[in-house]
């Protein structure tokens, strides 16, 4: 009697399987490889994201020191001036900020329809 192992259907079965391994191991070796790369775009981009990032704050920064800067040359500022500077201070914040096309950019208060 034939051992089961030796049998046309066994046979078959391992040259199908055979046949087929290495269409499946570069199928996982794609997958393996796009995986990669895709991560590497997603590390890049949020380097890229980062950068901006820090770009923005630095000039958010640099704008705060020139206001500061620009501020403590105010009179009432320079003179430490308290009443001086509660008004100057209170005058600025009914002024709304605009941008250069003159629409405004933000403001203490809502602005009021026209």
């Amino acid at each position: 009697m034939p051992l089961p192992a030796s049998g046309l259907r066994v046979r078959l079965l391992l040259l199908v399987l055979l046949a087929i391994l290495p269409a499946f191991a570069l199928i996982l070796y794609a997958g393996r490889e796009e995986r990669h790369r895709r991560a590497t775009e997603v590390e890049e981009e949020a380097l890229r994201l980062a950068r901006l990032v820090s770009v923005e704050y630095k000039h958010l920064v640099d704008g705060t020191r020139e206001l500061l800067l620009a501020l403590s040359r105010l009179p009432p500022v320079r003179q430490a001036d308290p009443a001086g500077c509660t008004a100057l201070f209170a005058d600025l914040l009914k002024r709304p900020v605009t941008s250069p096309s003159a629409s405004i950019r933000s403001a203490a208060s809502p602005a009021r329809p026209a």
